[in-house]
């Protein structure tokens, strides 16, 4: 009878370290992924600032060019009014 409990002990417990054993790889596993995938979030969204500003930078230069042209054109314009040649 103890060859009985000694054996099924034996195996319970073989099974719960192995049980144990591959819950620590998974989650081990799962925490290089969670952090890999941390650090690809964080780097789209560096980049996505990035372009957004790139962006921004553009328009209002763009903004700036096509006021500083309507300023000339004006001035042009008016100048060719008064006479000034």
């Amino acid at each position: 009878m103890q060859d009985t409990v000694a054996v099924a002990l034996i195996t319970s417990l073989s099974t719960l370290a192995a049980a144990a054993l591959t819950g620590l790889v998974g989650a081990l596993s799962t925490r290089r992924q969670l952090a890999h995938q941390l650090a690809v979030a964080h780097q789209e969204s560096v980049e996505r600032r990035a372009t957004r500003r790139d962006e921004l930078r553009r328009d209002a230069y763009v903004g700036f060019l096509s006021a500083c042209d309507q300023a000339y054109r004006q001035l042009d314009r008016r100048w060719l009014e008064a006479g000034g040649e």
